[in-house]
């Protein structure tokens, strides 16, 4: 179970980091600076590989059928994601910057659709870790197996980090990544975050203000 919990948040963190990668490609665009959208088209590759390799690692592992059921789900919209956020780029590296903003709102409901069913996951995943804190020593056969109380400490560990990610990486890339599609909509009354305690989410907070400061340059 612990596997698996790595293994989904890291395919998590991956879901909102493609976006980024989106954005960050539509930030280049907006610039006309052909570096950062070719850096932009690497992200979006690497991150989609590992995404796949992600979810290939959950597939290989032995799972409760529940969680096993759950993410059989997740192979028709990730293909649908990324294939998305490809042609959102590719548009843009064929200096199709208008052509690629008119494919945000089918992207961004791309992304619901596999952010839901990520999310079904997640939800297995976490009601399997309470089920088992909820055991405790009666049941013989976890016991039988290791000693309850590591299993304890690292269930507990796991869903600790489980929230962990979600609360210092997913969430506030799912701001930025928001505030970044509202400009490319026209709405620059966004708020930039600031402080960031992870390194690239702190980067990709200074390109959305770089992308607002570009943005306002335009209309002005």
């Amino acid at each position: 179970l612990i596997k698996e919990m790595r293994a989904h948040m890291t395919a998590d963190m991956l879901h909102d980091s493609i976006r980024g990668a989106v954005y960050h490609a539509l930030y280049g665009g907006s610039l006309n600076d052909a570096e950062m959208i070719t850096d932009s088209v690497s992200e979006l590759n690497e991150y989609a590989q590992n995404f796949n390799d992600a979810i290939a690692e959950e597939l290989t592992l032995s799972l409760p059928a529940e969680i096993r059921a759950a993410l059989d789900t997740v192979d028709t919209p990730l293909k649908a994601y990324l294939d998305s956020a490809g042609t959102i780029v590719d548009d843009i590296s064929a200096g199709e910057f208008a052509k690629a903003q008119a494919k945000l709102a089918e992207f961004d409901k791309k992304f619901g659709d596999l952010e839901g069913v990520m999310s079904s996951v997640s939800d297995k995943i976490e009601s399997l870790s309470e089920n088992l804190l909820k055991r405790g020593e009666g049941n013989s056969l976890i016991a039988s197996i290791v000693n309850w109380s590591s299993i304890v400490a690292v269930a507990v560990l796991g869903i600790a980090l489980f929230y962990a990610a979600r609360n210092m990486i997913a969430r506030p890339l799912v701001q930025v990544t928001d505030n970044l599609r509202k400009m490319s909509d026209g709405d620059l009354d966004v708020v930039s975050l600031g402080g960031q305690s992870v390194v690239e989410l702190q980067a990709l907070s200074e390109t959305q203000a770089k992308f607002r400061d570009a943005l306002e340059a335009r209309v002005a």
